[in-house]
């Protein structure tokens, strides 16, 4: 019996030895890459692109191609098979790696257009430009502008590239605070792209006689601009521009004085207009004692504000309605300087002291640089009118 069973194992044996076993698999090929940091990049940047080699082999070449096959970049796997490209797209692109017969996966590179953009010459009552470049640019392409103050948007405009990169456009500066622009380029061949430029506030610069500079320029505009009677827009913060702001300090009801602070800047952007007492048809003059300053008013509408000091408690004012009955070129016998009689003895006139507060002896005293101006303006029978606030 045990020798039937040991035959019986060997014919096993033998059978088992006489069938072929399956060879071992080999490690599966294979070729990957990915972009881990995102394939969407601006002009002119570059994008990160890993990937593996299986099996792996330190040294082993890999090439990054478009998909035309053109070699983009070359590089070699380091331990473990890994290997990386840094490439600068031009344009939206498929890009694969190659590695001897080996292709992976493919992978969209899309280029955004490159946006620079700056704000400059923010000043108040001035004008900014917005300016930047845009690379690639399609000429004729808009350029959209938001403006925005202090957070808010207060405007959008519109540029066109040409033939250059570059854009410009200006901005108007109304008010004090902060400025600042976001810009996009958006067209139907590229990706969107955008930029915001800086946050520029706006200074509010002191002046005072012996000022000069843009900062005096702006000024004296803006007092036009608002009516305050001023002769010399320039760079230069004299005399008249002194009295200028010494009736806009008046009308605002702000500290009597003729040099600029902040307040006057701000006040300035957003000012108390003034309006005359009689709206009638014709020209006439209004004299303002609470304020102190003259209105010249044309169809019921101010058209020049001046500094004045009228009649002190003593010697006062009178309210009234008046007309010019008398005028004299040059110095009256009192050294009344071009007066325009319109009370009895009281005149509109210029004189060499004119302070904020009421001190003559009854007339309207004005600046010698406008007593001329006032005279010309003030013909005879010309309506006066004399009041309280």
């Amino acid at each position: 019996m045990r020798a039937r069973t040991l035959a019986v194992l060997a014919a096993v044996v033998v059978a088992l030895v006489g069938v072929a076993l399956p060879a071992s698999a080999g490690p599966k090929q294979g070729l990957e890459i990915s972009a881990p940091s995102g394939s969407v990049v601006d002009y002119g940047e570059r994008v990160h692109l890993v990937g593996t080699l299986t099996p792996w082999a330190t040294g082993q070449p890999v090439q990054l191609r478009d998909h035309n096959g053109t070699i983009l970049v070359r590089t070699k796997t380091q331990r473990y098979g890994k290997f990386a490209f840094d490439y600068a797209p031009k344009r939206t692109v498929y890009v694969h790696a190659t590695s001897g017969h080996l292709h992976s996966n493919a992978i969209p590179l899309q280029t955004r257009p490159h946006v620079t953009a700056s704000i400059s010459g923010v000043v108040l009552f001035g004008t900014a430009t917005v300016s930047g470049r845009v690379v690639p640019w399609d000429s004729g392409a808009p350029v959209g502008v938001a403006v925005f103050h202090d957070g808010k948007r207060v405007a959008t405009r519109t540029a066109r590239l040409g033939s250059s990169s570059a854009f410009r456009l200006s901005v108007p500066i109304p008010q004090p605070g902060t400025w600042s622009a976001h810009v996009v380029y958006d067209t139907k061949d590229s990706l969107k792209g955008q930029a915001d430029t800086s946050h520029v506030t706006t200074p509010l610069p002191s002046l005072g006689r012996g000022s000069s500079g843009e900062a005096v320029f702006l000024l004296e505009r803006r007092l036009a601009q608002l009516h305050y009677l001023i002769t010399n827009v320039n760079q230069t913060y004299d005399s008249v521009t002194a009295d200028a702001v010494m009736a806009f300090r008046k009308v605002q009801g702000l500290d009597r004085v003729s040099t600029v602070d902040a307040s006057v800047w701000r006040r300035l952007a957003s000012p108390v207009v003034p309006h005359p007492r009689s709206t009638g048809a014709g020209f006439h003059v209004e004299i303002d004692q609470t304020r102190q300053v003259i209105y010249t008013v044309q169809r019921g509408v101010i058209t020049n504000i001046l500094h004045a000091s009228t009649g002190k408690p003593s010697t006062p004012t009178r309210d009234g309605s008046f007309a010019v009955h008398r005028k004299v070129n040059g110095f009256s016998i009192g050294h009344l300087y071009y007066p325009s009689y319109f009370d009895g003895n009281r005149a509109v006139h210029g004189w060499t002291d004119v302070p904020p507060y009421p001190a003559s002896h009854g007339c309207a005293r004005i600046p010698y640089w406008a007593a001329k101006l006032m005279y010309d303006r003030m013909p005879i029978g010309t309506p006066v009118l004399v009041y309280h606030s």
